[in-house]
């Protein structure tokens, strides 16, 4: 089983009372603590490529997150985390892992999907589509039940196309449209938001249709090469200039059918094409949305667009939750206050969490611990805490 969006997970982003509890009390434990800056901790956090400026704002701030990611470790926490406040580097580091000279690369499950909404934007920016087309336009004998579906209904995750795994396992266009052409739609759900990989599996067809490419092969070419993305990757087609981590229970792994995961090796199918499906490093996972802001891969126009409020998820007295062009968007006042998603995939267990905000600052939390204690997500559950936590100690 993938990453399942569920209710209580928006709730819980937009709720942080319990969170918010823990985080005091580690918060009060850790300011008790005098620090002593010694030889171990450097005034830079320096990586090999940096994006931006790598001088964190104080040494403190530094060694007090790094302190809380380490217990993190202890209770089972194996990850990778890339951290920018104030526009500077201030956590560049993985906990947990083992040596390695190579990159470490993990599968980031469903944030893949703001890479489709990226490439459908490119699409329409060339001019080979308007986000606003019915599916009828581009795909023959579409059922009559399908054919009110947008393009812009499958961005938003409210076509009413269920969620779920319709192409797990398909290795051919044909079948994969045709298997996708069949599924039910839920008619209380039009114009409602239902996470749905299905609706992300047909953007791929969309994708692959219009350029003639292959899905990969467009992504490759039009948005991670602007973005300079090179540890990262898609399923089936790793390369060895990374160190891609394990699964958290290769014994699992192993009883995928072997049209999705082979002899420890990813097989390509159309499971794993667009709702999922790519795998990444921590800062690429950052410059993907740094190029992005920058308006390198799409104008800034279609920028502020990915992030518009389309699609309301949930609501309480803080913040609105939408669903954008592959983004999860708050608002406060009609004010766009962070852009987010997160990503599992069970089987595998490999997760992650990236929280970004307007002025370019964010969070990328990629890891391949599977589940806390609590049988919370690893890398949503860091993320959280490393957010809060520096607010309290900015």
């Amino acid at each position: 089983m993938k990453f399942q969006w569920r209710p209580e997970t928006i709730k819980n982003e937009n709720n942080k009372s319990i969170t918010l509890k823990t985080n005091i009390i580690i918060y009060i434990l850790m300011a008790s603590i005098s620090v002593t800056i010694s030889s171990c901790y450097s005034t830079k956090i320096t990586p090999e490529k940096s994006v931006i400026n790598s001088i964190p704002h104080t040494d403190s701030t530094y060694i007090k997150l790094d302190r809380w990611l380490n217990r993190q470790t202890a209770k089972g926490f194996k990850g990778s985390v890339f951290m920018v406040s104030n526009g500077k580097i201030i956590i560049d580091k993985s906990y947990g892992q083992e040596d390695t000279t190579l990159p470490l690369a993990y599968w980031i499950a469903s944030n893949s999907k703001s890479v489709v909404g990226l490439a459908i934007q490119n699409l329409e920016e060339n001019k080979k589509l308007s986000i606003q087309d019915p599916i009828t336009k581009y795909f023959t004998n579409v059922p009559s039940n399908k054919q009110h579906i947008t393009i812009h209904h499958l961005l938003t995750h409210s076509s009413g196309l269920p969620h779920g795994y319709i192409t797990d396992n398909i290795q051919t266009y044909e079948k994969a449209l045709e298997a996708l052409m069949k599924v039910k739609i839920n008619k209380k759900q039009i114009g409602k938001f239902e996470y749905s990989n299905n609706g992300y599996a047909l953007l791929v067809l969309l994708i692959e249709k219009l350029t003639g490419k292959t899905y990969e092969k467009f992504i490759a070419e039009e948005i991670f090469k602007p973005a300079d993305l090179e540890h990262t990757g898609f399923w089936g087609f790793e390369k060895d200039n990374v160190f891609n981590l394990p699964p958290f229970d290769p014994a699992r792994a192993a009883k995928q059918p072997a049209t999705m995961f082979d002899n420890g090796k990813s097989v390509v199918n159309y499971g794993q094409k667009g709702s999922s499906g790519i795998y990444s490093t921590a800062e690429d996972q950052f410059k993907i949305f740094k190029t992005m802001m920058d308006g390198e891969i799409i104008s800034k126009t279609n920028v502020e667009k990915a992030f518009m409020p389309y699609i309301l998820i949930s609501e309480n007295e803080d913040m609105k939750t939408y669903y954008g062009y592959g983004w999860f968007v708050g608002y406060k006042d009609n004010q766009l206050v962070n852009i987010r998603h997160s990503g599992e995939e069970t089987w595998l267990g490999h997760n992650s969490m990236r929280i970004f905000y307007p002025n370019g600052d964010g969070i990328v939390v990629l890891s391949n611990s599977h589940l806390t204690e609590e049988e919370d997500v690893w890398a949503v559950q860091v993320a959280y805490n490393l957010e809060y936590l520096l607010d309290l100690l900015m």
